[in-house]
């Protein structure tokens, strides 16, 4: 037999009872003494304190112990039944179950995909030639910001550059981008 801790039982118990020896049942908290045999060499017992509890044989014990063990075995037995039994009933919506949820994850997938086609594009495409829609662009804007500043600091320095002969060059270099 096999108690619920799943480790067999040992075929004989570690311990090998003595006439004096108490037992005391950890479950049931029951004091068991066991009856004095008739060994000569034991000597006198009239000093040994008197059991309290009532005396209950050896054997008995081991009765009550493999009653208690086939108990255990019938109601494992049992509950394995009920297991199979409602294991059995169960797989059907198991499988069910698990088919809803594979069409649910298919149809947000499905549903993603359909709200970014339908989404409009965040720019739409700009008027005029292909070739010239770098314009809408961030490098355009960029250029543009830094010819703008390169001519605000022409103009600050327009009085050093006359004496070098190139403001007339680098205002046109500015008109140019301008026109552009």
């Amino acid at each position: 037999p096999v108690p619920r801790s799943g480790r067999p039982l040992p075929a004989k118990p570690p311990w090998s009872p003595g006439p004096r020896m108490r037992l005391v049942s950890a479950t049931a908290g029951m004091d068991y003494s066991l009856l004095p045999t008739n060994d000569e060499d034991l000597g006198d017992d009239t000093d040994a304190p008197k059991p309290e509890a009532q005396v209950v044989p050896l054997e008995s014990m081991r009765e009550e112990r493999l009653q208690l063990d086939e108990q255990e075995q019938n109601i494992l037995r049992q509950i394995e039944d009920f297991n199979l039994v409602w294991e059995s009933r169960r797989a059907p919506l198991d499988e069910e179950l698990e088919g809803v949820r594979s069409k649910m994850v298919q149809l947000d997938a499905d549903i993603i995909f359909a709200e970014q086609a339908l989404a409009e594009p965040e720019m739409p495409q700009p008027p005029g030639p292909q070739y010239l829609a770098w314009v809408e662009g961030t490098v355009f804007p960029a250029v543009s910001n830094m010819i703008v500043a390169l001519n605000l600091a022409s103009m600050i320095f327009s009085m050093q550059l006359e004496h070098l002969k190139i403001a007339d060059a680098v205002d046109n270099v500015f008109l140019v981008w301008y026109i552009f």
